[in-house]
């Protein structure tokens, strides 16, 4: 059986620019990391947290989430923002109560009503963190993703020329 494909080049090109996204993000992602770990540090209060579970096909996820507010230059802001990439703590269902465990000693480093150290975007002080920089690894599988999505238009615009 054969499928007919009636614009191959558009195909090919919607990949590449799935491929460049997700580069983009990438970039974009770790220059803000490492613009974070040179951010002011100011002392806030965690007024809550989440582990937010969520069932993923045969997977649990857990996401931790954070609630805190902070003073800069007088005014308080509040931020929901761990980290520039989430922290997820992923498993199957029979390892659910060991994954969540793993979560919640994360977050209990932030305990509710606790002071928590927040870094700050000095051009934006609404913009802040509890951890700053990133996960270079987390940067590296966004970039990762993008390479193989332009390694993959790339191949499919060879293919559809070649079969011409």
């Amino acid at each position: 059986m054969r499928i007919a494909i009636r614009n191959p080049t558009l195909i090919a090109l919607l990949t590449i620019a799935i491929g460049v996204g997700f580069i983009a993000v990438g970039i974009v992602r770790g220059i803000e990391a490492e613009a974070s770990r040179s951010w002011p540090v100011t002392t806030g209060t965690v007024l809550e947290w989440d582990l937010g579970p969520e069932q993923r096909g045969d997977r649990v996820r857990f996401t931790p989430k954070a609630r805190y507010r902070y003073i800069v230059d007088g005014e308080e802001y509040r931020s929901d923002r761990v980290s520039i990439v989430p922290r997820r703590f992923s498993s199957r269902p029979q390892r659910r109560s060991e994954t969540e465990a793993e979560a919640r000693a994360w977050l209990e480093r932030y305990p509710v009503g606790g002071l928590a150290l927040v870094h700050y975007d000095p051009d934006g002080p609404s913009r802040a963190l509890l951890i700053a920089g990133g996960s270079r690894g987390a940067v590296a599988l966004f970039i990762g993703f993008g390479i193989f999505w332009l390694i993959l238009g790339a191949t499919l615009i060879w293919w559809f020329r070649i079969r011409k």
